[in-house]
């Protein structure tokens, strides 16, 4: 009738389950914590994609070599980026400081439209439990922009290094293309890469 184990493949047994439950919560972690990375590189290389195509047609109809080229393409869009910020800065200024003196009525009054309600009540209650630690309501608050901003610049950070350096070195991210494809296609897929002009 029932087969019976021995302790020692049993334990194993155990401990390979246990190794990859805690592989899988690992992979599913990281997925989670670093799906903004993730995106940021992949931000990068729509950045780098940009940046080449302009680079390219330069190199081609101009005596510049493709580095050259590039490095006139980043200028010009930061010339650019640097007149519309020109341009737009006291405008966007002008609605920070609405937005900044805005903001805490607007806070009061969804706090005040919550507390009629128990369910309301219990979402502030978990909002402040949260906040613990943050310091007063408007600290808290301030910590967690900050926070925000950090985590942005840092997002941004990664896509502008990523896109620079696959501009620059296109082939770097072809060679990787091509890695990610069967053997047998890889040629046919150098071929396709070769046909949209990288």
């Amino acid at each position: 009738g029932v087969e019976r184990t021995d302790g020692g493949s049993f334990a194993a047994r155990v401990v390979t389950v246990l190794a990859l439950v805690l592989a899988f919560a690992t992979v599913a972690a990281l997925a989670v914590l670093g799906i903004g990375v993730l995106l940021s590189a992949f931000f990068g290389l729509l950045l780098a994609i940009a940046l080449n195509a302009p680079s390219r047609f330069l190199a081609r109809k101009t005596p510049l070599s493709y580095g050259w080229a590039l490095l006139l393409v980043i200028v010009v869009v930061l010339a650019l980026l640097a007149g519309a910020g020109w341009l737009l800065g006291a405008q966007v200024a002008e609605q920070a400081e609405a937005f900044g003196e805005m903001l805490p009525r607007f806070v009061a009054d969804l706090e005040a439209w919550l507390e009629q309600y128990g369910w309301g009540q219990w979402v502030l209650q978990q909002a402040r439990g949260s906040g613990e630690g943050g310091g007063d309501g408007a600290m808290g608050a301030g910590m967690g922009v900050l926070a925000w901003f950090s985590d942005l610049s840092s997002y941004v950070l990664v896509a502008v290094f990523v896109g620079l350096f696959a501009a620059a070195n296109p082939r770097i991210y072809v060679d990787g293309t091509v890695a990610l494809v069967p053997p047998g296609h890889r040629a046919r897929t150098r071929e396709l890469i070769a046909e949209l002009g990288h």
